[in-house]
């Protein structure tokens, strides 16, 4: 009998938005030193280990339903069209963008 572990692709909570993945750029600036900056320790929005594994298992394994930005509570949601848009595999998502660019933004949420 082989044990597997299972590593899981990390997730972000944010307190008001729920869960996200992407962090889209990062600055950085060598000779910027800012002498009396501290770094904050981030909220933990999630405090039961197994609602921690269930948010990881709901993102790893089935992250196109979206249910894994649920946790933590959100207050703010994506829209019914940015769900789909980021539901679909990159090669489909002009398919959602295309009224945006040709029809100018009418009658999408």
């Amino acid at each position: 009998m082989s044990l597997s572990i299972q590593k899981f692709i990390g997730l972000s909570l944010h307190p008001t938005c729920g869960g996200h993945f992407a962090f889209r750029s990062v600055l950085i600036f060598p000779n910027v030193l800012i002498p009396e900056y501290r770094e904050s320790v981030p909220p933990s929005i999630l405090s039961a280990h197994e609602e921690v594994r269930e948010a990881l298992e709901k993102f790893n394994y089935n992250w196109k339903d979206s249910g894994f930005r649920d946790f933590g509570n959100p207050t703010t949601r994506y829209s019914t069209t940015q769900m789909e848009f980021f539901g679909r595999p990159v090669a489909e998502r002009w398919e959602v963008l295309r009224p945006w660019i040709e029809g100018g933004a009418k009658d999408i949420d």
